[in-house]
């Protein structure tokens, strides 16, 4: 049984993560204060992933995928990612071969399950066809999952 996940609005990449300093008591100026570096991930990054864990969940359940191993999937599974993107007035290519990066909008789609519980973790993926393609209305990102059959020799 597959799980079908549809999140709408465009695909957001990965963010690289970012950097403040945070100064730690109040000194006057001429003194050196202690400063401690946070890292975090951008705004945009985290709401497309919050989007992913949500909509991951409702297809999840959904599908009644309960007979895989329960919440959340636990078995190697097959992945099937197509990116459907805002098309430019006038493309270069029929295909959106510019930004954003598939690796990066494939990590915040594989991020955002794993946060959101519908996978354990993304090793589990054994097989991953992603592509990226111009929406003919909104843009979106369509996940399906799948369990890994030993018999198979093409994923999709």
């Amino acid at each position: 049984m597959a799980v079908t996940i549809e999140i709408p609005g465009p695909p957001v990449p990965k963010g690289r993560p970012r950097t403040r300093i945070l100064w730690l008591g109040s000194v006057p100026s001429w003194v050196k204060r202690l400063a401690r570096a946070q890292l975090y991930t951008p705004e945009k990054t985290r709401e497309f992933e919050k989007a992913v864990a949500q909509c991951g969940l409702v297809a999840k359940a959904k599908a009644g995928v309960l007979s895989w191993s329960s919440f959340p999937i636990c078995v190697p599974v097959v992945a099937l990612m197509t990116f459907y993107m805002v098309r430019p007035q006038r493309p270069k290519w029929p295909v959106p071969a510019g930004r954003p990066d598939l690796d990066n909008v494939e990590k915040s789609v594989l991020d955002g399950l794993v946060a959101g519980g519908v996978l354990k973790d993304d090793a589990l993926i054994v097989d991953k066809v992603s592509r990226k393609r111009y929406a003919a209305g909104i843009p979106m990102v369509r996940v399906v999952l799948r369990p890994y059959e030993l018999e198979e020799s093409e994923p999709f």
